[in-house]
Formats: C-alpha cells, structure tokens, sequence
C-alpha cells in the first residue's frame, strides 16, 4: 500500500476483530477503564487474540485496576500480551505504547 505502518481500526470485539487480524501484524485491543468492556472482553476470549492491550485513562485508579485484572486472568490462561496504560492528558505510556507498535 505504500506506507511502512497502517493502522486500521475496527469497532466492538466480534467479527471484524477475526477478519482484521489476518491482515495485522500486531492486533492491539484498547480499553476504556470506566466503560465496563473488561468483563464482556475476558468472556468472549479477545484476549487471546491480542498482542497488546492498551488501558486508556492510565492515570486513573481504575486504569490500574483493570491492568492488573487483565494480567492476572491472562496469566491464568497462559497467555502474554503486553499490557500498556496509556494517559493521553500527560502523555504518561505514551512512548511506551509506541515503542510496543514499533
């Protein structure tokens, strides 16, 4: 396509996660701590897919709630995504996050 990174973007977790990630290197799953997404997204076993997980909000007590929650189910499941809080008023994960991408 010409371009070295594309970033496409899908929404909801179902069926065009599937057929997105046979086109991605990398399928990364984005999370709002406050939107209650968590429980629904460990049920329906999205987080096998992923490769990175990103937390918005990172500064927020429940943005670190929710990381951790993630990392434990995800544990028990063996699986390793990596597991980034984000912020995007102060910028905090935010190199991180890109370093992941990279």
């Amino acid at each position: 396509c010409g371009f070295d990174t594309v970033l496409l973007e899908t929404v909801g977790s179902g069926q065009q996660e599937a057929s997105a990630q046979g086109l991605a290197n990398l399928l990364v799953l984005v999370l709002t701590p406050d939107a209650g997404d968590h429980v629904q997204l460990i049920k329906a076993g999205v987080l096998e897919d992923a490769g990175m997980v990103v937390v918005t909000r990172g500064t927020k007590p429940e943005a670190l709630a929710m990381a951790t929650l993630l990392e434990e189910v995800m544990a028990t499941r063996r699986i390793r995504p990596l597991v980034q809080r984000v912020d995007s008023l102060t910028g905090e994960g935010v190199p991180e996050l890109a370093q992941g991408l990279s």
